[in-house]
C-alpha cells in the first residue's frame, strides 16, 4: 500500500482506532496499540525506553500518537495455516503455492497472482496492520508487517503486502470523511 500521508481533519482517528480495538481485542486480545520503537513493537509502556524521566505514555491511543509515539494497529491475523481474519470483517485465502501444481481441479494462477500468494505470509508469527503516525497536523499511515519468531515482535513498513494490501487500502480509504473522499 502506498504511504498515505492525510491532513488530519480529514480521517476519522477515533472511529479507526475504535474498530483496530474490536478487532484486535477479538482476535487475540493483547494490547491493540503498541508503540513502535526501533522496530520493535513494545506492549507494555513500561518498558518503553523512548521516555524522559518521569514521562508516561498515555493509555489512549489518541494521546499516544500525539504525544509522538508510532503505532502498530492490526488489520490481518492468521486463522489458519490458510486463512487471515481482517479487521473489515473479511477473510483472505492465501494458497499453498507448493500444492497447487498437485490438484488439476484447480484454475492455474497468473503469474501476478502467484506474484501477490508469494508476498503474503500467513502464519501464527505474524500479521498485516498499518503503521500510524503524526507529524505536525498529517497523519501518516504505512502498511506492515510484525513478526514474531525470536521473541521481539519487530515491525517493518512494506510497500506491498500481498494479497492484503487491496482490502487493507480500502478499508483505510472507508475512515476519510466522506465530503473529501475523492481528493488526496
Amino acid at each position: 500500500m502506498k504511504t498515505l500521508i492525510l491532513a488530519r481533519c480529514r480521517f476519522d482517528l477515533k472511529k479507526f482506532l475504535k474498530a483496530v480495538a474490536t478487532f484486535t481485542q477479538a482476535m487475540d486480545g493483547h494490547e491493540p496499540f503498541p508503540i513502535v520503537q526501533d522496530g520493535v513493537a513494545v506492549f507494555d509502556a513500561d518498558l518503553c525506553d523512548m521516555l524522559d524521566e518521569g514521562e508516561e505514555i498515555p493509555d489512549d491511543p489518541v494521546e499516544r500518537i500525539e504525544a509522538g509515539h508510532a503505532l502498530y494497529c492490526s488489520f490481518a491475523v492468521s486463522r489458519d495455516f490458510d486463512l487471515l481474519a481482517c479487521a473489515d470483517g473479511t477473510e483472505i485465502e492465501v494458497p499453498d503455492l507448493d500444492c497447487d501444481d498437485d490438484d488439476e481441479d484447480d484454475v492455474s494462477l497468473t503469474e501476478d497472482q502467484r506474484e501477490l500468494i508469494a508476498k503474503t505470509h500467513c502464519d501464527e508469527n505474524r500479521s498485516y496492520g498499518l503503521l500510524v503516525t503524526l507529524r505536525g497536523k498529517k497523519l501518516i499511515i504505512q502498511s506492515a508487517q510484525m513478526c514474531d519468531l525470536n521473541g521481539d515482535c519487530e515491525v517493518e513498513a512494506v510497500k506491498n503486502a500481498g494479497l492484503v494490501d487491496e482490502p487493507m487500502r480500502r478499508w483505510v480509504d472507508s475512515f476519510l470523511f466522506p465530503e473529501r473522499r475523492g481528493k488526496r
